[in-house]
């Protein structure tokens, strides 16, 4: 903790016991790969409950009277962290914290997908970005498929030229007219909204008839 002025280390020994854990956790990972997985995940947790430490007002309030000026979490993650603010790691690792929390199977699929990649001689990136990643992956899987209904007929009007810089786009289907986007111009609008009007109005007649 050589980078924190004493009055800021007196603080973090008085105000916060787990604190300087923490801190050391963290700069222990700075330099280890893939070992460091399960240390991060570890991090990920301590880390949620500093966060979640720093921002309550008693908290505000003790680092007042101890003439600390950490006013933003941005003065938090980097003075106590040493980690970029824009990186977003410590975003990062509260959403993994919340994963665990909430999903904890997720994170033991991720470790075996990579065990499993492992032992077929592939590279597997153990990070708390590649969990992250994997988990939205899953996400999508488990999202059940809508079925689009089928479109009969189609209009793209292109950016940069009749509608001006707007493009325009409209799908005849089989439950009626969608479109995407407007026609600015009130002439052109007409038009196109007769256009796909009869257009429907076909399509709807073949249905009856039994041709589509």
């Amino acid at each position: 903790m050589t980078h924190l002025i004493q009055i800021e280390t007196e603080f973090l020994n008085s105000a916060n016991s787990e604190m300087l854990g923490t801190i050391a956790l963290a700069n222990e990972i700075r330099n280890e790969t893939k070992n460091g997985f399960d240390k991060q995940l570890k991090l990920a947790q301590q880390f949620n409950q500093a966060m979640l430490w720093f921002r309550k007002s008693e908290t505000k309030e003790m680092l007042a009277e101890a003439g600390i000026e950490w006013s933003t979490e941005k003065d938090f993650v980097e003075r106590v962290f040493q980690w970029n603010y824009t990186s977003k790691y410590h975003n990062k690792l509260m959403r993994v914290a919340k994963l665990m929390e909430d999903e904890p199977a997720v994170v033991t699929k991720f470790k075996r997908a990579c065990t499993s990649a492992e032992n077929n001689g592939e590279r597997a990136v153990r990070t708390v970005a590649n969990l992250m990643k994997f988990a939205g992956q899953l996400e999508q899987q488990d999202k059940p498929e809508v079925a689009k209904p089928k479109t009969y007929v189609s209009l793209s009007v292109a950016k940069d030229g009749i509608n001006g810089d707007k493009g325009f786009s409209a799908r005849v289907t089989a439950e009626g007219v969608v479109t995407n986007g407007e026609m600015d111009d009130s002439y052109l609008n007409g038009k196109v909204t007769d256009l796909l009007r009869q257009m429907n109005e076909v399509v709807q007649l073949l249905q009856r008839e039994g041709v589509l």
